[in-house]
């Protein structure tokens, strides 16, 4: 899956091109660090033949079970799946 520490990745020096740093080279917040992120972890997906959906959203949504609507199990001996069930073991 893919991931960042936004917003925490994005404050600090700006590149060299960005036109919200601030003038005196303190650390600013770099609004497309994000997006140049996102656009490297593709490139390189791509470039391997990955599947970038599975990579970007596809496999989050199957592990937290993201839109899913179940009922919760009756039975304690019914195995458990989703972010729970792997917490738990």
């Amino acid at each position: 899956m893919w991931g960042s520490d936004w917003p925490v990745s994005v404050i600090g020096p700006a590149e060299a091109d960005d036109p919200h740093a601030p003038d005196d080279g303190s650390a600013a917040y770099q609004p497309t660090a994000r997006d140049r992120w996102a656009e490297v972890v593709i490139a390189w997906a791509e470039d391997r033949g990955h599947d970038v959906d599975a990579i970007l959203w596809r496999n989050a949504t199957e592990f937290y079970r993201i839109g899913e609507r179940r009922a919760i199990p009756d039975a304690e001996d019914q195995p458990r799946r989703g972010i729970l069930g792997w917490l738990r073991g």
